[in-house]
């Protein structure tokens, strides 16, 4: 299961910024492994009650408050199976930091290994000067922001050498900053030029 949703990127950094995706269910049905029962079979319940009916008024006023605690920590799910969340998180890391084969480690660099590309003489290139050589009518840019905030630094971490919690408070605060910076240069109606007149935030060095 664990290596089901370390091959995801989406869910692995929505699981990672402690969010549980929507449709987290489509991957445990792909392993086999259903997140929730399936059939009546598949939940047993008593009640030392008289009353004969199952579920009784109990054990319906047990699943109603599960129901509850779900809804509120979507997490309790992974632990019903020996998991908690950091656990998950861990697990996670670990394996999106380890999902590269040794046999697809890429090759050392050397200066021999770089392909140099032909270039054209200057005079057989002017109507290219000042654009591409290459097609670029297949390269598109999508301007969004992300499905999930901070999902590449929660899922790296920090690195072992950072000792304080300096560092990632900064990044923390940077990273949303970017990104309401580049949506307001994308999508900026006041200026003609595209650009806000000044950064959303300014970040100050600390000692």
């Amino acid at each position: 299961m664990l290596e089901a949703l370390a091959g995801q990127a989406i869910y692995a950094a929505q699981l990672l910024n402690g969010e549980m995706p929507d449709d987290i269910e489509s991957i445990f049905n792909v392993v086999k492994v259903p997140l929730f029962p399936e059939s009546r079979g598949d939940l047993g319940s008593e009640c030392s009650c008289p009353d004969w009916a199952n579920p009784c008024k109990h054990v319906a006023a047990v699943y109603y408050l599960l129901g509850e605690r779900f809804d509120a920590d979507p997490f309790l799910l992974f632990t019903l199976r020996g998991r908690n969340k950091e656990q998950i998180a861990a697990e996670l890391r670990k394996r999106r930091a380890s999902g590269t084969p040794v046999s697809e480690a890429p090759a050392p660099f050397t200066p021999d290994a770089i392909a140099v590309e032909p270039v054209a003489p200057l005079t057989e290139s002017l109507g290219q000067y000042w654009g591409s050589a290459r097609a670029l009518a297949a390269f598109s840019v999508q301007i969004a922001e992300p499905p999930v905030a901070l999902a590449l630094l929660k899922r790296v971490g920090l690195p072992d050498f950072i000792e304080r919690e300096y560092l990632r408070i900064q990044l923390e605060r940077i990273y949303p900053a970017i990104t309401e910076y580049a949506l307001a240069v994308a999508f900026s109606e006041h200026n003609p030029e595209g650009e806000p007149e000044e950064p959303p935030l300014q970040i100050k060095d600390q000692p």
